[in-house]
């Protein structure tokens, strides 16, 4: 394959999706829900985030995606011959992204997060117009903050993990934002860019 191109597969909770497409280098330009898995050949799948770029092993046959998460998900995989494939789509994608005007920002501060294994919290309802956000735990609480995309979020299944003080990585998935916590006490601040 000389052209670069896009691959995109959506997978229920629980399924594999085998990819026989061939490049150099694999990019994961989106991850909709869920917590994904990625194998190359007959390696072990693990778990993969959106941005990853990586070059791939000489002579690899196929790549496997795996949905280990509780809900379905859409993954995109970008794959090229060239390098400079993969860095000019993220560029121009991040480009895009700072030239689209937002048109709102919001924000607050959370009540106190659901303990994990007793409840949950939602912190973001799914929304199709964000552009991005953050999630950020309060310095003074006193345990840690476990980040998910469904009510069902665990310490055990969550996709992110917030020390006191820490925030997560940018939102720019449109999917709602659960949390629960260690204690049931801890709080966090939340923003969206829409």
């Amino acid at each position: 394959m000389k052209t670069p191109r896009y691959v995109t597969r959506t997978l229920a909770a629980g399924a594999y999706a085998p990819i026989g497409a061939s490049g150099k280098y694999l990019m994961i330009a989106s991850i909709s829900a869920s917590t994904i898995e990625l194998a190359v050949d007959d390696e072990t799948p693990q778990q993969i985030l959106q941005g990853l770029a990586m070059i791939m092993p000489t002579g690899y046959t196929r790549i496997v995606l795996r949905n280990a998460g509780a809900v379905a998900s859409t993954v995109v995989l970008y794959i090229a011959e060239n390098p400079l494939d993969l860095l000019t789509s993220a560029v121009l994608s991040a480009i895009q992204q700072l030239l689209t005007p937002a048109t709102a920002k919001t924000g607050s501060q959370s009540g106190a997060i659901a303990q994990t294994g007793v409840g949950t919290t939602a912190i973001l309802a799914a929304n199709t117009a964000r552009k991005g956000g953050f999630v950020q735990a309060s310095i003074d609480n006193a345990g840690r903050v476990w980040l998910g995309t469904t009510n069902l979020v665990t310490a055990a299944t969550s996709w992110f993990e917030l020390l006191p003080g820490a925030t997560s990585p940018d939102l720019r998935d449109t999917v709602a934002v659960w949390a629960c916590s260690e204690n049931g006490t801890e709080t966090v601040r939340y923003h969206e860019t829409t």
